[in-house]
C-alpha cells in the first residue's frame, strides 16, 4: 500500500506522515524512516541516505517505511533508470509505504499508490490533512511533529 502527502513547503506533509509513523509504533509495528522522529522506541529505525535505502529494500525486510521529501531520492534527474521507485513499488505490495513530496512528479510512483492527500490551509489558516485539522498558530517547528501530536 502506498500512501502520498504532498503539498506546498509549509503545508503540514511532514506533520501528517509522522502522524502515521507514531500511530504505528504505538500499534507495536515497526517502523523505518528517513528522517528524524522524537519518538522513543526499539521499533523505529533510521535509514540515512539513498544507499541505505536502496538495500534496505532489497533485504526483503517487513514494516512500515515513511520517506519524507520523497522527490530528492525520486526525481527523475537524480534516479533517470527509475530502479529506486521500482524497487519501492515491489516492496510496498507487501508492507505499507508513506511518503511525502511537494508535487506529484513521480508518475512511477503515483500511479501505484492507493492514496494521494494533499495539504492545504484554509482561509482560518487551519491545517487540513487526512484524518484531523490542527491550529496552524502551534507549529513552532514545522519538524518538531511529535510535541504537537502529543497536545492534539
Amino acid at each position: 500500500m502506498i500512501i502520498l502527502f504532498t503539498g506546498k513547503r509549509g503545508t503540514g506533509k511532514t506533520l501528517a506522515l509522522t502522524q502515521q509513523v507514531v500511530s504505528h509504533l504505538d500499534k507495536g509495528r515497526t517502523v523505518y524512516v528517513n528522517y528524524k522522529v522524537n519518538h522513543e522506541s526499539p521499533l523505529l529505525y533510521t535509514l540515512a541516505n539513498e544507499e541505505k535505502l536502496s538495500h534496505f529494500l532489497r533485504a526483503d525486510v517487513m514494516g512500515t517505511l515513511a520517506l519524507d521529501m520523497a522527490e530528492t531520492y525520486l526525481a527523475p534527474r537524480r534516479n533517470p533508470k527509475n530502479e529506486l521507485a521500482q524497487d519501492l513499488v515491489n516492496w510496498s505490495q507487501d508492507n505499507i509505504l508513506y511518503l511525502s513530496a511537494q508535487s506529484v512528479m513521480i508518475p512511477q510512483i503515483t500511479k501505484h499508490c492507493d492514496m494521494i492527500i494533499e495539504c492545504l490551509y484554509n482561509s482560518r489558516q487551519d491545517l487540513v490533512n487526512c484524518t484531523q485539522t490542527f491550529d496552524a498558530s502551534k507549529f513552532f517547528n514545522s519538524y518538531d511533529t511529535l510535541e504537537i501530536l502529543k497536545r492534539n
